[in-house]
């Protein structure tokens, strides 16, 4: 064979990329090894039997989330997505998903091309990153707005009491 003795191929980083040459390289019977890749449409044996992973498909990913979510109790959800086939495909999952075990997406959001998560282009024409149609500095920080006006961030009445509950050791987070 002129493929230098080829025993088998890591595959690409995508799937998008792993499907192509899952194809071209299972037509010589040479086996691609998905390393990253988790496209459900690669566990379809008639189309890819040369094809191994080595990480869980997207539908298994998403049903450990949902159990996650579930076994917290939890039946509102906000879901975040890329676009294009990887993150879209996993969405529908989730929202059919979702549907079945009650569980209501309260809000999801398309993210375009991985726009945003950066804290780069904010869209309003300019070269900075600033929001320019809000001139407060909302920080994601600046949580807190029943400030108790001591001069610290915290909301406690600052009695002096030194009783040490366990309560007390999140009331710095900010969420």
């Amino acid at each position: 064979m002129p493929y230098h003795d080829v025993i088998g191929v890591l595959g690409p980083p995508t799937s998008d990329e792993t499907v192509g040459v899952s194809r071209l390289l299972g037509s010589a019977h040479i086996p691609v090894i998905g390393v990253t890749a988790t496209s459900n449409d690669l566990s379809d044996k008639t189309q890819h039997p040369y094809f191994l992973r080595v990480v869980a498909a997207d539908k298994y990913q998403v049903e450990a989330m949902l159990k996650f979510i579930i076994e917290n109790g939890w039946s509102f959800i906000s879901v975040l997505y890329l676009e294009g086939p990887y993150g879209e495909a996993a969405f529908g999952h989730i929202k059919s998903l979702a549907s079945e075990l009650d569980v209501c997406i309260a809000v999801s959001y398309k993210n375009l091309s991985g726009q945003g998560l950066d804290g780069g282009d904010d869209d309003d024409g300019d070269d900075d990153d600033d929001d320019d149609d809000n001139d407060d500095d909302d920080d994601v920080d600046d949580v807190d707005d029943n400030d108790d006006d001591d001069g610290d961030d915290d909301d406690d009445d600052d009695d002096d009491d030194d009783d040490d509950d366990d309560d007390d050791d999140n009331d710095d987070k900010k969420w």
